[in-house]
């Protein structure tokens, strides 16, 4: 429900452009339930309630020449985000002119006429109709009224709720822990439109760009003037209503310290360095607005997600009948079953009412799955329910060995139309969701969804997992997604493609922002990346992009590239110059995907990051004339990125096909080359370069056999040949 407007509007009336590349203004009208017509700004999630024509231009001076001239005010007793929200205000107007700014209680203003900026639910903000209970958590209003500004979001009145995540004593507010994959953090209950309108201020009147966690990769172009010279009357409804990125893997090992054992510690950050990083990595993806307008769906199945073959299951036991036969014709307990990780027999009608009745139960949201596996059912009324096979030619040489021997995403389709069907008769407006995995492409054909299905969809094998891709690849990823989205459903995305690339430079930053244009222009409602493990230093401007668009996915992309490389200031264009040349390079070196780091070396090899040096040598002279030292400070946490990668991959050509070296001089060249590389990240970690935690927990020590060997003084314990 859209926020109503306290007074009748006028005829529409314009707004400067909003933020970035954005658009002007589109007076296209809409009734917002009895109000008067209000207009939709196309440049960026606004509804644009028009004020009243008025011959006085609104002016809110923040800083004018050097000096402060408005005083920031909360309520009497302010709710966390919005003592937050005030706080990160003050900072980013100070880093930009070197003025802070007051920040008073609402019954405390202090006499004079300086603009006076309201942050959060004041009573001021309620006697000017703002009514945030009617907004939806991440919603806001801006509004000038003559010298002042309404920054107002919905609040949570339960301010000191914390649901178990690590706590600093001055970090408690919510949106910090937004985007977690697997855990329930507080974001998923707490409102954060206040804070949201804060960072629209700051990047649209004060030009702040925030390009990785941390100060550094904070970039706010200094001024003596800070001001907003319009009337604003804005509501601001996020155009895509779920934003998450995952990054439980940081959470885990600060809620349970156990976790984090010495062997990862001692290859990835200090405990003190891990807890800064998530830190900040928080902090990076609440400016960025990750959050929900309502909960999320989520995807997993519940009637099958972990019952696995094997010892300790009980529904498997209960009901081999629920549980896929494989192509010998063998149910789950019987002697010689293929199967390890079945999927269900989903055209079983017992396995639909133990759905509803004993899972769903008529409560909440309807998971349907698919699992994760490709160990499809091969009885025959499933097989019958996959309808018409593709013709020889109809599937890409590059994603037959991803997808088949069958395609089965219409069996898919119809297993989860006909249990919505019989959830609805309970309840219309059940919500149910699915997810499209491996065998669910290619899309189906001549089947008609609800659009209260919530397809995840979710390419994870094959040419299609990876950008840069072909552009034949490119476009079957845009067919797939087209086919399921012509079966009626509500689309998401939840891509796997910033599991890739280890530490190298290994980016995307035009294709893949246009794919993510592409699917918001095609049905988006929300996306969950899985995982926010990437290498900052090496394929920073990718996840900037990735970030921007997930707010405002209307913006563009060559606009946002420039964005990143301003930050450089004098050294911009070699910036550029470096990261094109590593996106190309990318592109004609798909193997560097790296979802398993050990070809490293022979993909990036030494003359290549030699060559790279040189360019970012280059760029350091340009910035290092600056008076303002971080241009040259930012050109340093590229070069500390591309040695972290070269060191990165020469420990991995100093393995014997992925293992450790039994010979002596192997061994030591090994050990060598890993404790350079630990020593560089122990040093390096105050700078947050690279995610050190994924490099070493899930890369490195998954997949070097015996990597443990080499941080023991005498390798094995036994003597080195």
């Amino acid at each position: 429900m859209l926020w109503q407007p306290p007074l009748p509007l006028p005829q529409c009336c314009e707004v400067s452009p909003m933020t970035r590349s954005s658009p002007g203004p589109s007076c296209a009208r809409r009734n917002v339930r009895g109000w008067q017509k209000a207009a939709v700004v196309s440049a960026a999630w606004v509804v644009v309630a028009c004020a009243a024509p008025s011959s006085v231009v609104a002016q809110v001076h923040i800083v004018s020449q050097g000096k402060t001239t408005a005083v920031v005010v909360t309520a009497d007793k302010a709710a966390m985000v919005a003592t937050y929200a005030a706080r990160e205000l003050v900072h980013h107007i100070e880093k930009a002119t070197g003025q802070r700014l007051q920040v008073v209680a609402e019954t405390k203003i202090p006499a004079g006429d300086a603009s006076r900026i309201f942050v959060g639910v004041t009573e001021a903000a309620r006697k000017q109709g703002i009514v945030p209970e009617k907004m939806k958590p991440d919603e806001f209003v801006v509004r000038t009224v003559g010298r002042d500004l309404y920054l107002v979001g919905m609040e949570d009145s339960r301010r000191d709720v914390v649901l178990g995540e690590p706590t600093d004593s001055d970090w408690k507010h919510k949106i910090l822990h937004d985007g977690i994959y697997g855990y329930r953090g507080p974001s998923s209950i707490s409102p954060n439109g206040t804070l949201f309108a804060v960072y629209e201020i700051l990047e649209r009147y004060a030009g702040v760009r925030w390009l990785w966690p941390g100060e550094l990769g904070t970039h706010v172009p200094r001024t003596r003037d800070v001001r907003i010279g319009e009337a604003l009357d804005e509501f601001h409804v996020p155009k895509i209503a779920w934003r998450r990125f995952a990054w439980f893997h940081l959470v885990h090992p600060l809620r349970r310290p156990d976790t984090y054992d010495r062997r990862t510690e001692r290859l990835a950050f200090s405990r003190q360095g891990l807890r800064n990083f998530w830190h900040a990595t928080g902090i990076y993806l609440g400016r960025h607005r990750m959050g929900n307008s309502s909960h999320p769906p989520t995807f997993r199945e519940e009637f099958a997600h972990k019952p696995w073959v094997g010892a300790g299951t009980t529904l498997v036991g209960e009901h081999p009948e629920f549980y896929a036969m494989d192509a010998g014709g063998k149910r789950p307990g019987e002697p010689g079953y293929a199967y390890g990780r079945p999927d269900m027999c989903v055209s079983n009608p017992d396995l639909h009412r133990f759905i509803l009745e004993k899972v769903w139960r008529g409560q909440g949201t309807l998971k349907l799955g698919q699992v994760n596996t490709r160990q499809y059912c091969h009885c025959s009324r499933c097989m019958d329910w996959d309808g018409p096979q593709p013709q020889p030619g109809e599937i890409p040489n590059f994603e037959r060995g991803a997808y088949g021997p069958r395609a089965v995403s219409h069996r898919y389709a119809r297993f989860w139309k006909t249990v919505y069907a019989l959830a609805a008769k309970r309840n219309p407006n059940t919500r149910a969701t699915v997810l499209m995995y491996e065998t669910t492409l290619p899309s189906p054909g001549g089947i008609r969804l609800n659009k209260n299905i919530y397809g995840e969809y979710c390419p994870w094998t094959g040419a299609a997992t990876i950008f840069p891709m072909r552009k034949v690849v490119d476009q079957w990823s845009r067919q797939q997604w087209l086919g399921w989205k012509k079966t009626g459903m509500s689309m998401t995305w939840r891509p796997n493609h910033l599991h890739l690339g280890y530490t190298m430079p290994f980016l995307s930053t035009r294709q893949v922002g246009e794919f993510f244009k592409f699917t918001y222009q095609n049905g988006l409602k929300g996306f969950m990346f899985d995982s926010l493990r990437v290498s900052w230093a090496t394929q920073g401007p990718m996840i900037y992009i990735h970030m921007a668009l997930g707010w405002d996915p209307e913006l563009d992309v060559e606009k946002l590239r420039k964005d990143f490389w301003a930050a450089f200031g004098p050294a911009a264009r070699e910036v550029e110059r470096y990261f094109d040349f590593w996106e190309a390079y990318s592109l004609t070196h798909p193997q560097g995907s790296l979802y398993d780091p050990i070809r490293a070396n022979t993909v990036y090899p030494p003359a290549v990051f030699t060559s790279q040096a040189a360019v970012l040598k280059r760029a350091l002279q340009a910035a290092a004339g600056h008076p303002l030292p971080e241009f040259a400070e930012r050109v340093q946490f590229l070069q500390a990125g591309l040695e972290h990668a070269r060191l990165s991959a020469r420990f991995m050509g100093t393995l014997d096909k992925g293992k450790v070296p039994e010979d002596r001089d192997g061994f030591l060249r090994a050990r060598q080359a890993v404790r350079e590389l630990a020593a560089f990240r122990r040093a390096k970690e105050h700078l947050f370069i690279s995610d050190y935690v994924d490099a070493a927990a899930f890369r490195e020590r998954r997949t070097v056999k015996g990597i443990d060997r080499l941080f023991e003084d005498s390798g094995t314990g036994r003597p080195i040949r």
